[in-house]
This record gives C-alpha cells, structure tokens and sequence, in this order.
C-alpha cells in the first residue's frame, strides 16, 4: 500500500499552519474587512460571502490575506476562474495584501 508518509503529512500540517492567526485576530481582521461593505472584486455588490483568503490552496490559506467577495464573484471564480471583472488572481491577493497592511497599520500588529 503506497501512501503519504507521516513526515510528508506533517510538513504539510506545518506550512498550512503558516499565516493563521489567534481566534481573536481572526475575528477582528473579518470585523475589519466586513466594514468595507462591498465587494472587492466587483466593487458592486453588498451581498457578501464570508470574508475569503485570496489565495486558495490548503497550503496557501493565510489569515492575513482575506478580501471581501459577494456571493456571485465568489461562484464565479469557483466556476469560471480569473480573470474575473478584469483581475488576475494576483489582483486579488494584492487586495488581500493591501487589507492586511491597512489592519496592521491600525491595529499596530
């Protein structure tokens, strides 16, 4: 039976585990990103989903990259892919990067 060895599990474990942040944090960084109240990708919509990580990937989720997204940019990027509305994926992960700075420079993180 060939499988994922426990020391490949774990190293995955570890980098998923990279850019997570307190329950507290967490919470205080969606607070802050709701209060945009609208879409980062469209700039349209109020409808917002959870805010998201920009980049996607159990590996890649960083809790210090989230972006406000509506319901129909987040099917859509699941359905379709980027771009989307005329952003790259790394559009978006800018978005995500620029928030975390705002909230830092507010938060004095």
């Amino acid at each position: 039976m060939i499988g994922i060895s426990k020391e490949s599990q774990l190293k995955k474990f570890k980098e998923a585990k990279k850019g997570r942040v307190s329950k507290k944090e967490l919470k205080n960084r969606i607070e802050f990103v709701l209060n945009k109240e609208v879409c980062q990708v469209c700039n349209k919509s109020a409808e917002l989903d959870y805010p998201h990580h920009s980049e996607f990937g159990i590996s890649k989720k960083n809790d210090k990259s989230l972006i406000n997204i509506c319901v129909s940019c987040h099917r859509e990027i699941h359905n379709k892919g980027f771009p989307i509305h005329g952003l790259s994926r790394e559009d978006t992960i800018r978005i995500g990067i620029n928030n975390n700075n705002e909230f830092e420079l507010l938060y004095k993180v």
